[in-house]
């Protein structure tokens, strides 16, 4: 989990810094788009890879608990390469559905 907020932060810097160096406002524009297309393409290969993985369980008769944490992959990659709310609505609905399957449960050991 560090490595994904170094990564994060270490993203985000670097964009701040390209954004404040760019010297015209088609720089940043061009930049923009840039950005888009990267996190379209970024987004789009995570859920193609968990798409991929799902169907590979769903043929090895996987149980719904196991297909999971592929579905969560799955939304997550369609919500970063779309950037719309249904993607996130359906990500926030597993999550609750998980949180709510595990109240009552003890915690692992």
């Amino acid at each position: 989990m560090e490595r994904l907020v170094v990564t994060g932060v270490l993203l985000l810097t670097v964009v701040g810094f390209l954004a404040a160096n760019a010297r015209t406002a088609y720089a940043v524009a061009e930049m923009e788009v840039a950005l888009g297309w990267a996190f379209r393409l970024g987004g789009g290969l995570v859920a193609l890879v968990a798409a991929v993985g799902l169907l590979g369980q769903w043929l090895r008769r996987a149980d719904a608990v196991q297909l999971l944490p592929g579905v969560v992959v799955l939304l997550a990659g369609l919500a970063v390469a779309a950037a719309s709310w249904p993607p996130v609505v359906a990500l926030g609905a597993v999550g609750v559905a998980l949180a709510a399957a595990g109240r009552g449960k003890p915690p692992p050991a």
